[in-house]
C-alpha cells in the first residue's frame, strides 16, 4: 500500500486512518508493506495475532506515526523494516504486544533506517523473563542520530551486525559478541569498548588478553567494517587477537589511523593472528603504511637466504592469506609494504587516490596477482623498477588512470608486459612516454592480451613493438583503442599482421599520426573486424589505399575529420570535395555509418551507398559545405537519419518543407538540426 506524494497539504490524516483502517486485508496475507502513510496511528489490525501467516512486513516513511503497532505479536513474523518514521522519539513496550515471554518468536531481519527523532528504545534489560529477538539474524540500525542507550543483550543467533550514523548509541562489543555472529559493520558509532582498549592497550598484560580470548570473545567473526571512529591509530587488540576468524576487514574515515599493527606486535604474536583475506582501507589521511618494517630488511648486501628468513619472519601472518587489497584515499601513504611480493595469495590490488606514493616496491610482480588497478596517484612514476620473473606472472588486467607523474609502467632495462596480461588500460596519464623503457626492452608479446586502451596520453609517441607470429603473438587481441594521443606518431606493423581476431578498432584524435601501418593498409588481416572509428583528416593518400569493401565483417564504420577548425588549419577533407574516394565502396555488411567533421566535403556520391542492403543508422555532422544527398540512393532497410553543422542540407531535408523530404518520409527517425 503506497500514497501518492502531494507538495500540497490537502492530505487529511484522519481520512487517512480510517482508509487504511477500511483495506483491512485476509488474514492468510503473508507480506504487508505500507509506504507514505501519514496517518496520527496505526489502525488496530496492523500487528493482530491473527495474521497468523505474516511473515514480511516493511513500514515506510510514516511521517506522523509518533509510535509503533504491537508487532512482535505477529506469530510467523521473519522479516521487519521500519524507516523514515520522522516523529516518533519512542519504541517501548507497546511495540512488542501484550504477554507471552519472546515476543518477535521467529524474527530473523529487523531493520531501522533514517529514524532523526528516534531517542530511546525498550528491549527488557530490567526484565530477564521476558526474551525478544532470539532467532534475530540480521540487525541493522542506520542514521538515527538520537537514539542513545545500548543494544539488547541476548541476540544468541546473531550473524551479521550493521550500525551506521548512530553518533550516541553505545555498542558495548563483548555483549553483542555471540559465537553466531560472523559480520559487523559499524560506522559514526561511539564503541565503549573500543575505546576503552585504546586507552588503556599500554597496561593490558599480552597473556591475559590471550587466555579469556575464547571464554569472553568467540572467534566466529569473519568480516568485520569500522568507520569514523575518533583515537584509532592502530588496529585495536580485540580485533588483532580475539577475533581469529576474522577473513575480511574494512577500515573507513579513521582520520587518526596510522598503521594497522607494530613492528614488535606481530612479531610477538606472530603465530596467533587471524588471516586476512580481504583488507579494504579508504579515507585515512594520516596511514602511513599498513605496518611497521625494518629498515634494513630488504638490504642488497645480506646473504639470500638470510634475506629471505629475515622477509618471512617480518611478514606478518596476518597478510600472508591476502588475496583483495584495496587502499584508497590514503592521502600521506607514501610506499607500499616491500615485502608486497611475499603476499603469496594476493589476486586483486587496487590503489586509489593516494598522491604521496611515488613508486612500487622494485622486488616486482606477485606471482599469484591478476588485477592491478591504480587511479589518481599524483606522484607515481613508474609502476614496476624490475621485473627479473616476468614470465611467471600471472597478470591479467593491469588498469592505470590519472597519473599524471607517470612516464612509464616499466623502469628497468630488459623488462616487459607480462605474458599472461588480457587488459591493458591507460588513461589521462599526461607524461606517459613509453609503456616500457624507452633505450631497450620495447618488445611485447602477449598471447593473450584482448583488450588495449590508451586515451589522452599527451606525451606516448609509439607503442612497443609487437613481433608478429611470435608465439601466436597477440592473436586474441579483439580490440585496440587509442584515443587523444597528441603525440602519437607510429604503430608498428607487428600490431596488426597477428591480430586476426581484432573486431574493434578506434583511433582517434591523434594528431600525428600521419599514416598508418602497412598491415592495416592491406587489410586483409583484419577478417574479423565489426566497428572500425577512425579520425583520418591528415591521411587522404594513405586512406585511398584501404580497401573497406573487404572488411567482410564490418558493422560499424565512423570516418572524421579535423574536429575543430583550429587544430588542423590545412585540412583537406578526405577527397577534396567528394566521398567516397577514388570509387571506392563500402562493405555490404555495414549496418551503423558515420562520417564528419570534414569542412571542404561537398558532395555524397551515389556510389556511397551501392549494395548496402543492411544499413540501418546513418549520422552526418560537421560538413559545412556539404549541399548534396544521393536521397534516391538510400537503402529502404534505414531506420534513423541524424543531419547536423550542415545547413545547406539541412534545409533540404526539413520535414513537410525540404526539397528532399518526399524521399525521407519513410525512415522512422529523422534528426535534422
Amino acid at each position: 500500500m503506497e500514497w501518492s506524494v502531494n507538495s500540497d497539504d490537502s492530505r487529511d490524516g484522519r481520512v487517512e486512518t480510517e482508509v487504511l483502517d477500511m483495506l483491512q486485508p485476509h488474514k492468510d496475507l503473508k507480506e504487508l508493506h505500507i509506504k507514505g502513510y501519514l496517518g496520527a496511528g496505526f489502525p488496530t489490525w496492523i500487528g493482530d495475532p491473527l495474521f497468523s501467516n505474516m511473515t514480511d512486513l516493511s513500514l515506510d516513511n510514516c511521517g506522523n506515526c509518533a509510535s509503533l503497532p504491537p508487532l512482535g505479536q505477529l506469530p510467523s513474523l521473519k522479516k521487519l523494516y521500519i524507516k523514515g518514521m520522522s516523529v516518533l522519539k519512542h519504541v517501548g513496550r507497546e511495540f512488542y504486544g501484550q504477554g507471552g515471554a519472546k515476543p518477535f518468536q521467529l524474527l530473523e531481519t529487523l531493520s531501522f533506517k533514517d529514524m532523526l527523532e528516534w531517542e530511546y528504545w525498550y528491549t527488557f534489560e530490567d526484565d530477564k523473563e521476558v526474551e525478544p529477538f532470539t532467532h534475530v539474524r540480521e540487525l541493522s540500525i542506520e542514521n538515527c542520530p538520537k537514539l542513545v542507550g545500548m543494544l539488547p543483550s541476548y541476540l544468541p543467533c546473531l550473524n551479521n551486525l550493521k550500525i551506521k550514523k548512530c553518533s550516541q548509541l553505545l555498542v558495548e562489543v563483548s555483549k553483542v559478541v555471540h559465537p553466531s555472529l560472523t559480520s559487523i559493520a559499524m560506522n559514526d558509532v561511539p564503541l565503549t569498548s573500543l575505546q576503552a582498549v585504546l586507552e588503556m592497550r599500554s597496561m593490558v598484560d599480552d597473556e591475559l588478553i590471550s587466555a579469556n580470548a575464547k571464554s569472553k570473545h568467540p572467534s566466529s567473526i569473519t568480516s568485520l567494517s569500522i568507520g569514523m571512529i575518533k583515537k584509532l591509530e592502530l588496529l585495536p587488540k580485540w580485533v588483532t587477537h580475539r577475533l581469529m576468524e576474522l577473513e575480511a576487514l574494512e577500515i573507513t574515515s579513521c582520520e587518526e589511523l596510522k598503521t594497522l599493527w607494530k613492528k614488535e606486535e606481530r612479531v610477538q604474536h606472530s603465530l596467533s593472528l587471524p588471516a586476512f583475506r580481504h583488507l579494504k582501507i579508504k579515507g585515512c589521511p594520516q596511514l602511513v603504511s599498513l605496518f611497521e618494517e625494518d629498515e634494513d630488511e630488504d638490504n642488497k648486501g645480506q646473504h639470500e637466504q638470510q634475506q629471505q628468513q629475515q622477509q618471512q619472519e617480518g611478514l606478518p601472518c596476518i597478510v600472508r592469506r591476502l588475496e583483495h587489497l584495496t587502499i584508497d584515499n590514503c592521502e600521506k601513504l607514501e610506499k607500499l609494504p616491500r615485502l608486497l611480493h611475499s603476499f603469496t595469495f594476493l589476486g586483486e590490488l587496487y590503489v586509489y587516490k593516494c598522491p604521496s606514493l611515488s613508486s612500487f616496491p622494485e622486488t616486482g610482480f606477485l606471482c599469484t596477482l591478476k588485477t592491478l588497478r591504480i587511479d589518481d596517484c599524483e606522484a607515481l612514476q613508474s609502476l614496476f623498477g624490475c621485473l627479473t620473473q616476468i614470465n611467471d606472472s600471472n597478470l591479467q588486467v593491469l588498469a592505470v588512470r590519472d597519473c599524471p607523474s607517470l612516464t612509464c609502467l616499466i623502469s628497468c632495462r630488459g623488462g616487459g608486459l607480462p605474458p599472461t596480461l588480457k587488459q591493458l588500460q591507460i588513461t589521462r596519464c599526461k607524461k606517459l612516454e613509453a609503456l616500457l623503457v624507452v633505450d631497450e626492452g620495447m618488445e611485447i608479446t602477449c598471447p593473450s592480451l584482448e583488450i588495449v586502451l590508451i586515451m589522452d596520453c599527451d606525451r606516448l609517441k609509439y607503442l612497443p613493438d609487437a613481433l608478429p607470429n611470435n608465439n601466436n603473438n597477440l592473436r586474441n587481441l579483439s580490440g585496440l583503442y587509442l584515443k587523444g594521443c597528441k603525440n602519437l606518431e607510429y604503430i608498428p606493423e607487428g600490431w596488426f599482421h597477428s591480430a586476426t581476431n581484432l573486431a574493434h578498432l578506434d583511433i582517434r584524435e591523434c594528431k600525428k599520426l600521419k599514416a598508418l601501418p602497412h598491415g592495416l593498409q592491406s587489410i586483409k588481416y583484419l577478417t574479423s573486424l565489426q566497428s572500425l572509428y577512425m579520425n583520418i583528416s591528415q591521411w587522404n593518400n594513405n586512406f585511398k589505399k584501404i580497401g573497406l569493401r573487404s572488411l567482410s565483417s564490418l558493422r560499424i564504420l565512423s570516418i572524421s575529420g579535423a574536429i575543430s577548425v583550429a587544430e588542423d588549419e590545412e585540412e583537406e577533407g578526405v577527397a577534396g570535395s567528394s566521398f567516397p574516394i577514388d570509387g571506392k565502396l563500402l562493405p555490404t555488411s555495414l549496418i551503423d555509418f558515420h562520417i564528419g567533421g570534414f569542412r571542404n566535403l561537398e558532395k555524397l556520391s551515389s556510389k556511397l551507398f551501392q549494395n548496402l542492403a543492411s544499413l540501418e543508422y546513418l549520422e552526418i555532422w560537421g560538413c559545412p559545405r556539404l549541399k548534396s544527398l544521393p536521397v534516391q540512393r538510400l537503402p529502404p532497410s534505414l531506420k534513423r537519419l541524424g543531419i547536423g553543422g550542415s545547413r545547406k542540407l539541412t534545409r533540404k531535408c526539413e520535414k513537410g518543407k525540404g526539397k528532399y523530404w518526399p524521399h525521407l518520409a519513410h525512415i522512422p527517425d529523422v534528426d535534422v538540426c
